[in-house]
C-alpha cells in the first residue's frame, strides 16, 4: 500500500509540474488502471491530443472501451436480460480475438449469459492457436472451464500444472481455482448423499481458508444434510452478521 501511495504522489506531482506532458498522462493512466480507477484513467487519456497519441495510448484506450462495454453487458446479465446480453457479447468477439485477457473475460461473461458452449468454443480456439506451456493461458482456460462446470477437464489441468514453477500471481490463481474446484466436488458428493466423502474432500479447503464463506457455506449445508441443524446455524451465523 505504501508503494502505491508513493507512486500516486509521484504522478500527482509530475502532472502538477507538467500537466500536458504526454508521458506523464499516459503513465498516470496506467497507474489508475492498476488501481482499478478506470474513470480517472479515461479522464487522463482524454487530455492527450489526437495528434500526440501513440500506439500504446490507443491500445490502452481500446482496452478501457472494451472493459466499459463488458461491464455494461454484465449489468444487463444481472438484470436477467441474458438473451440481449448474448447479442451484445457477440459484437465484442472480434475485438477479443487472439487476446488472452479479453477472450477470458468475454468467455466468462458468455457463461454468465447462459451460453457456456460459446465460452468453451472461444477458449478452445484460443488454446488451439497457442502453446500449452503458456501458464497464464492455461490458468485462464481452466478458470473458464470451471465456471462452465467442465470439472473433469479442470481436474486434469490442475494435475498437470501442480508441479510447475509459477509467479506469485499465477500461484494465487492456481490456488483459487483448486480451492473452488475442491469445494464444488464436496458439494456434489453431499448432493449424492456421500457425506463422509464430502467432508473429507472439503476438509483441506477449510484448513487452507478456514474463514472463507464458500467453504463455510458448504460445511453448513453438510451439517444440515446430516440433521445437525444447530451446528449448521452455528457455522452460518458469522456469514450473515
Amino acid at each position: 500500500l505504501g508503494r502505491v501511495d508513493e507512486a500516486r504522489r509521484l504522478m500527482t506531482d509530475l502532472l502538477k509540474r507538467s500537466p500536458n506532458d504526454v508521458d506523464a498522462l499516459y503513465t498516470s493512466a496506467l497507474l489508475a488502471v492498476q488501481l482499478d480507477d478506470l474513470a480517472q484513467a479515461r479522464s487522463l487519456l482524454a487530455r492527450i491530443a489526437p495528434n500526440q497519441r501513440t500506439a500504446e495510448i490507443e491500445s490502452l484506450e481500446s482496452e478501457l472501451a472494451f472493459n466499459d462495454e463488458l461491464q455494461r453487458i454484465e449489468k444487463i446479465i444481472k438484470n436477467g436480460q441474458r438473451r440481449d446480453a448474448r447479442i451484445f457479447l457477440r459484437r465484442l468477439d472480434e475485438q477479443a480475438e487472439g487476446q488472452v485477457e479479453r477472450t477470458t473475460a468475454l468467455a466468462l461473461a458468455y457463461v454468465d449469459a447462459d451460453d457456456p458452449e460459446r465460452a468453451i468454443g472461444l477458449m478452445r480456439d484460443l488454446l488451439a492457436r497457442s502453446s500449452r506451456t503458456d501458464l497464464t493461458l492455461m490458468l485462464s482456460y481452466a478458470g473458464v472451464m470451471l465456471r462452465a462446470e467442465q470439472d473433469v477437464e479442470v481436474a486434469g489441468i490442475l494435475r498437470d500444472l501442480q508441479g510447475r514453477s509459477m509467479t506469485l500471481a499465477q500461484r494465487k490463481q492456481f490456488d483459487d481455482l483448486s480451492f473452488i474446484y475442491r469445494v464444488r466436488q464436496a458439494e456434489e458428493l453431499r448432493q449424492r448423499g456421500e457425506l463422509e466423502r464430502a467432508y473429507e474432500t472439503l476438509e483441506p479447503a477449510l484448513a487452507q481458508r478456514p474463514q472463507d464463506p464458500l467453504a463455510l457455506s458448504a460445511l453448513a449445508r453438510m451439517y444440515g444434510e446430516h440433521g445437525d441443524t444447530a451446528k449448521a446455524l452455528e457455522v452460518f451465523k458469522p456469514l450473515v452478521e
